[in-house]
Order: structure tokens, then C-alpha cells, then sequence
């Protein structure tokens, strides 16, 4: 049976549903036949899923992933058998102005959502969705593996390097018993820069350089020699869905990196003249100021593990990762509801996935 199978008829609780990667991902879960229970706070902005369309794919609740009692009062009753947890205040230029929103947010939260894995008796598989920024940024031109040091110099950084450790520590004092046996079957996802249509957030490159396209404005980069690896947000979050499907069989654990080839890893000035090609217009002007706050100048992760061991494809190239995104937006702006464009791009990867060997 297909590792996806597994999935089909699944009880998930995502958290942070309402936000970019959230979106996507409920989709791709509904598409794939499991039963999607969601939790988020009301999108302060335009997002790529209004909530009535959400609800259309979705049994969801709002409240904020801080509140315990909220949280748990609404899973009691759903009763989930597994939790994929993305809720996070994800921006970094955000976490300086913010930081103490930005801990609570990550670090009480992840606590809440495993602490709910420990009470209720329903859970069987455990995801925190982590972050390429959760190691201990040396610069490094390879690429970080799963048993690198964590760290994290800004507060966004460190809060995500704070919930793995938080997992880990749940996993090895909670989740197994004194047999060995795993009670939740528990992973984390660390991913790289994702992009693709419905990020409407504010300081990230795809939603800064898709306003300036509509403005006819020149796209302001702060940062334009920092490279990032980039890849299209359904290479990742089908990631995510294997390690989750493989945490219901039982037969893997831990962290996982779902980083793109070495082709992907680009300069964000590379990355925004290659958004100009496919839009088909655009400029370029550097805004760089030494009041912005640091930020890495260099990331990438080594994904063997994902690759062998979980058996992920990397299906998009940049390029077409790029195309997809920027169809998706002039789709949008032409007036295309977003839940139907949204809904025909994951249709069409999970045929294109289901082409490859």
C-alpha cells in the first residue's frame, strides 16, 4: 500500500491552519482523504484560504494556540489521532520588534500542543513543523544535517531551536513507555525558504516582490547576496505528509530536513530577477539599511535522511516552482477565487507525484 494510503480517513488536527503553509496544507490532507480538524487565529490579512472556504474542507475552530483550555476544550471533543502542528509567529524581522509575542507564541504553544499529545488518549502521531533557522547558524557553505547543533541568535530562531527541545524532551520523558514502546509517535520537519501562491505576510520576499510587480514599483531587496533554499511549498508539505504517514506505521522517528538540491540554493537577487523573467516585467532597487536587523547570510540543508528513508521526491525545479507561484497570483488578481487555484495546483502535483517512480 501506498505510504499516502495511510492517511486516508485520518482525524489530523492542524494548528496554524490559517496561515500560508497551514492553507496549503489542508488542502493537500483533504485531497489525500484524511478528515482535517484545524485550529488558528483569524487571519489579520488577506490569505489564500478566506475562512468560509476553510471550512469547506475543514471542521475548524478559532482561538490562539496560547490558551490552553481553548485548545483543549475543542480537541476533547474532536478527538484527533493526530496533530500536525504549524502555528507559529514564523517572520523573523517581526521577532525583534516582537519578541516576546514571538516566544509565547512558539515556545507556549508547542507546549500546549504537546502536552495535549500527552492527555489525550486519541493521539497517536505527533509533527512539529521546525524551521531551517532552528540550527546554530555558523554560515556554513554545506548544508545542516539533522544532528548539527541548535541554536539561533534572533528570537524567531531561537524559539523554534526551544521547541525542538521541548519535543525531544516530551518524546523521551512522556511518549514511550517503560517498555520502549512509543504511546505518540513523534517527528519534527525543518524546512527551508518555501514559496509559492497565497502568501500574503508581510516582510517576505514573494508577497514584497508580487506587490511591488502590482504597483509597478522596482522590488526593494535589503539583502540581495544572502542565498536561501528556496523550493515550492508542495515539495515541502509533502514531506511532511510522508514523516507524518510514516509516524502512524511506527517505523521512524526524529528530525527530518526537506531542503531542495543545490541548484535551488540562489541568491535572493538571483531568485527576484528570475520572479521578474516569469512575470514578465519588473525592476530591481537595493534598500539595505544598517537599522535592519541581522539576519543569516547563508543557509542550506542536507536531506539524505528525507530521501532515503522516507522516500521524498523533489518534484519542482525552481523555475517551475517560481512559474507556479506567479501564476497563482495573476490567477488571483485576475479574479480567480484563491480556494479554487489553490485546489487545482495541489490536484495537479499529486498527479505529477503520482507519476514518478
Amino acid at each position: 500500500m501506498d505510504v499516502l494510503e495511510r492517511l486516508k480517513g485520518k482525524r489530523i488536527l492542524v494548528t496554524g491552519a490559517t496561515g500560508f503553509k497551514g492553507n496549503w496544507l489542508v488542502m493537500l490532507l483533504h485531497l489525500l482523504g484524511a478528515e482535517v480538524i484545524s485550529f488558528a487565529l483569524s487571519p489579520p490579512h488577506d490569505t489564500s484560504f478566506p475562512l468560509t472556504d476553510l471550512k469547506r474542507i475543514a471542521e475548524h475552530h478559532t482561538g490562539d494556540i496560547r490558551n490552553y483550555e481553548i485548545l483543549k476544550g475543542f480537541a476533547s471533543v474532536m478527538e484527533p489521532d493526530g496533530i500536525m502542528h504549524l502555528a507559529a509567529q514564523p517572520i523573523v524581522r517581526e521577532s525583534y520588534s516582537n519578541p516576546r509575542e514571538t516566544f509565547e507564541t512558539n515556545i507556549l504553544g508547542t507546549l500546549n500542543v504537546l502536552e495535549l499529545a500527552r492527555e489525550l488518549k486519541s493521539v497517536k502521531a505527533l509533527l512539529f513543523v521546525s524551521s531551517d533557522k532552528c540550527y546554530a547558524n555558523t554560515s556554513q557553505i554545506w548544508g545542516y544535517r539533522e544532528n548539527d547543533k541548535l541554536g539561533g541568535s534572533d528570537p524567531y530562531s531561537a524559539s523554534k531551536g526551544c521547541g525542538e527541545l521541548l519535543l525531544k524532551s516530551y518524546c523521551d520523558s512522556f511518549y514511550t513507555d517503560i517498555l520502549g514502546f512509543d504511546s505518540v509517535a513523534c517527528g519534527s520537519a525543518r524546512a527551508g525558504n518555501v514559496i509559492g501562491g497565497g502568501d500574503m505576510s508581510q516582510d517576505r520576499i514573494v508577497p514584497d516582490i508580487i506587490q511591488s510587480f502590482m504597483k509597478n514599483e522596482p522590488v526593494v531587496l535589503r539583502n540581495p547576496d544572502y542565498t536561501r533554499p528556496w523550493q515550492h511549498v508542495l515539495d515541502a508539505l509533502m514531506g511532511y505528509v510522508l514523516l507524518m504517514s510514516r509516524l502512524y506505521l511506527g517505523d521512524v522517528s526524529g528530525a527530518f530536513n526537506f531542503g531542495p538540491p543545490l541548484d535551488h540554493v540562489i541568491t535572493v537577487k538571483e531568485f527576484t530577477q528570475r520572479m521578474i523573467i516569469a512575470w514578465s516585467g519588473g525592476a530591481i532597487s537595493t534598500g539595505w539599511s544598517t537599522k535592519d536587523p541581522p539576519e543569516s547570510s547563508h543557509l542550506c540543508l542536507e536531506s539524505s535522511k528525507a530521501h532515503f528513508t522516507l522516500k521524498w521526491k523533489h518534484l519542482l525545479s525552481i523555475n517551475h516552482a517560481i512559474q507556479r507561484t506567479v501564476d497563482w497570483y495573476k490567477e488571483y488578481y485576475n479574479g480567480t477565487p484563491a480556494f479554487d487555484i489553490t485546489r487545482q495546483q495541489t490536484e495537479a502535483y499529486l498527479h505529477l507525484y503520482s507519476q514518478v517512480p
